[in-house]
């Protein structure tokens, strides 16, 4: 997949690349990761994932002394910016714990 030029690349004269994509198929699940943004206000990154039909939104909140730190943007709970961590994961995937 081809990146998407962003504004600030433009400004900054960053050509666009080929950037990666990956899915995951489980069962009768798919999960899609698809980079979507390398500079975002607030974050240094965010990739959407796509789990059937519902779109989830992956951001690194992280920063250069402390690397990076990928939460999950969810609508369902307080706070809106959960740590995505491999259970979180298995929950897209529609894993119960099995």
């Amino acid at each position: 997949m081809k990146q998407v030029i962003e504004p600030v690349m433009r400004q900054n004269h960053v050509a666009s690349r080929a950037v990666p994509t990956y899915t995951i198929v489980r069962s009768d699940r798919r999960l899609e990761s698809v980079p979507s943004a390398l500079w975002a206000p607030g974050t240094d990154g965010r990739i959407n994932i796509i789990a059937d039909l519902k779109q989830h939104i992956l951001i690194d909140r992280g920063d250069r002394e402390h690397g990076s730190k990928w939460k999950l943007v969810v609508d369902d709970f307080k706070p809106l910016l959960v740590p995505f961590t491999r259970s979180r994961l298995q929950q897209l995937l529609g894993d119960r714990g099995e």
